[in-house]
């Protein structure tokens, strides 16, 4: 807001300047000045777009579920993957969890805040997730635990009946099969398949 005021302050008075000067005669030398208050206004400008740039939206600070906007990415530090894409989380000889950049994370491999323990993002290191709200193992609150990546589980969930508890009845067809109500397979925590083992969206919000 500050710089704001401080540029918009700048550029009324050099408007009035300018005002003041048009029917002067210009010599070379205020040629050369113009030039170099332009060439200072054009920098001022990518300036302020750069310092803004950060702060127009790369990452949720903090992450809100309505926007569905947060990305696991945002949080994991530089650690490799195993074959299903599992973060393989990196201790120390000291039992201490670091990336491959010596970057402190969690043993989910979240980057983390050395002195709190928060979880922190890996654009500028501003607090992602309160320690307290992550569960024992480190792991996220819901529903950012679910949806990690942008993505919505609901849209590739079966159709069921609910038990009481809120709970969907997975039955199970003639060969074995996980299947949802309209006879559907699915995996046997209720995500629909179009191929043994696939998972499908089936485009329901």
């Amino acid at each position: 807001m500050k710089r704001k005021q401080e540029e918009e302050e700048a550029a009324r008075l050099a408007a009035e300047l300018a005002a003041a000067n048009k029917d002067k005669p210009k010599s070379e030398e205020d040629v050369k000045n113009d030039d170099a208050a332009s060439d200072l206004s054009g920098m001022m400008v990518k300036s302020s777009a750069l310092q803004n740039f950060g702060q127009q939206g790369i990452v949720e600070v903090p992450p809100n579920a309505a926007t569905r906007r947060f990305n696991e990415c945002d949080i994991i530090g530089d650690l490799d993957r195993d074959e299903k894409g599992n973060v393989l989380a990196n201790q120390d000889p000291n039992g201490n969890f670091l990336d491959k950049n010596g970057k402190p994370t969690n043993e989910r491999g979240y980057l983390t805040n050395p002195a709190t323990g928060d979880v922190i993002n890996n654009l500028n290191g501003d607090k992602m997730f309160d320690k307290k709200d992550l569960d024992e193992k480190g792991e996220l609150p819901a529903p950012f635990n679910v949806e990690k990546h942008n993505f919505n589980p609901h849209q590739v969930r079966g159709d069921f009946e609910f038990d009481k508890n809120g709970l969907p009845i997975i039955k199970k067809d003639s060969k074995g099969n996980f299947v949802d109500k309209r006879g559907s397979r699915v995996s046997s925590r209720g995500y629909r398949l179009d191929t043994p083992g696939n998972g499908k969206d089936t485009g329901k919000g």
